[in-house]
């Protein structure tokens, strides 16, 4: 599966990394509030549980997906337009202050 790009992975990140900082979170969250104050964590994990609820569904909705994959992960041109595209948006998100 190297070099290999699959069409669904954008949309699944798209989806799923805006959680991921809540997840790991409730999850700290849980495990200081586990050693506090049991009732606390419970509701901690049942907010957790409803996030990766959510992620799990992505992730095995994506993957049951049969679409083609891309073949130009490798080759130079690729990776020249990747990099242009990263830096113009790195600049564009964070421009430099005069």
């Amino acid at each position: 599966y190297f070099n290999y790009f699959s069409i669904t992975s954008i949309l699944a990140n798209i989806l799923i990394l805006p959680f991921v900082p809540y997840i790991m979170g409730l999850g700290f969250g849980l495990v200081v509030a586990g050693a506090l104050f049991a009732p606390l964590a419970w509701i901690l994990g049942v907010a957790s549980e409803l996030f990766l609820g959510y992620f799990i569904f992505i992730i095995n909705f994506f993957s049951r997906l049969k679409l083609p994959f891309g073949a130009f992960l490798g080759s130079i041109e690729f990776s020249f337009i990747y990099f242009v595209l990263l830096i113009y948006f790195v600049y564009a998100k964070f421009p430099a202050k005069n």
